[in-house]
């Protein structure tokens, strides 16, 4: 299920809303631009991956705090199995 990030302040962690009219939203907006082609081309989606490659940097420390808080894996394993394996495959 698609979870909608709202940052409330630089000082506090992003708050996490679980709301199914945002899941349908996002779902539809989705599918009509996929429906559009803008997804085709190799620079769109060169683009997005590197957006996404710069936002895992970015966001590093809270991703290991949310790995490590849903399974309870320490800030090394979370590191060097997932967040810089994924890292390196973008």
């Amino acid at each position: 299920m698609l979870i909608k990030i709202i940052k409330m302040s630089n000082q506090n962690p992003p708050t996490f809303l679980d709301d199914p009219a945002v899941v349908t939203t996002a779902l539809n907006r989705v599918k009509k631009t996929f429906a559009t082609g803008k997804t085709r081309p190799y620079a769109f989606r060169l683009k997005q991956l590197q957006a996404l490659e710069q936002q895992m940097v970015t966001m590093n420390k809270e991703l290991s705090q949310a790995r490590t808080n849903d399974l309870g894996l320490s800030d090394f394993c979370n590191w060097v199995f997932e967040l810089n394996t994924v890292i390196r495959d973008i």
